[in-house]
């Protein structure tokens, strides 16, 4: 019997710019200031957004604009209304200094529908964006006393980088995702939530120095047999 071994490096965001390049499919490249609204009410209908660079949140609007999710590097932005064809029913906005690539939605619907050998991508760009819902439903499903400890975890295996740092193993996670951020992402009062991270910092869990620092042995392995 011959194994089958998909080539999962293949799908990442470069691969899918060169593609996209391939089959002359054209984009948008686009420079956003922080607090920049990614789109427009018709670009929320008919584009597509992959961020290359930076930190974009992502807020409902039917839920009185309440952060759903923060997206990093090589997430593809208001993909999920490509799937089903409904109405954008997010807003969304630059966290940080930004770069997305602006494709049309009938463009990507052809690339990756048309072409057997393109199929790959939208089983990996839904996967990494399921995670994003996946992790946050986690969270939400804690009682209050736990929700902060596990809220930077999520956001630390979405956005984090595992490193070493005076011989330790920890996770770093950009200054740009505000005490503010993690706050409206676990969904928690300001009383409690700054009780809660002072008690992570105090443990040794969690430290900042302009960026956060997690200290989580077992979350750093998680993420470097992720990555590697």
């Amino acid at each position: 019997m011959c194994e089958y071994t998909p080539n999962i490096h293949y799908y990442n965001y470069h691969e899918f710019i060169k593609t996209a390049q391939t089959a002359k499919i054209p984009f948008v490249e686009q420079q956003l200031e922080k607090n920049m609204q990614v789109y427009n009410s018709i670009q929320a209908e008919t584009d597509i957004f992959l961020v290359t660079d930076g930190f974009v949140g992502v807020y409902s609007r039917d839920s009185n604009y309440s952060l759903i999710t923060v997206l990093g590097k090589g997430s593809f932005a208001n993909y999920f209304t490509l799937l089903d064809n409904s109405p954008n029913r997010f807003s969304m906005k630059a966290l940080s200094d930004c770069s997305i690539i602006r494709f049309k939605k009938k463009d990507i619907e052809y690339l990756l529908s048309m072409f057997p050998e393109n199929y790959g991508f939208q089983f990996y760009i839904t996967k990494r964006l399921a995670s994003h819902t996946y992790l946050k439903s986690l969270v939400l499903s804690l009682p209050s006393n736990k929700r902060v400890r596990k809220g930077i975890a999520a956001l630390a295996q979405l956005l984090g980088k595992p490193m070493e740092k005076n011989g330790e193993q920890i996770i770093y996670l950009s200054r740009h995702i505000k005490t503010s951020i993690i706050m409206d992402y676990c969904n928690l009062s300001k009383a409690t939530f700054f009780r809660l991270l002072k008690e992570l910092k105090d443990s040794g869990y969690l430290s900042k120095d302009g960026d956060w620092y997690i200290h989580d042995p077992q979350l750093y392995q998680a993420l470097i047999a992720k990555n590697f």
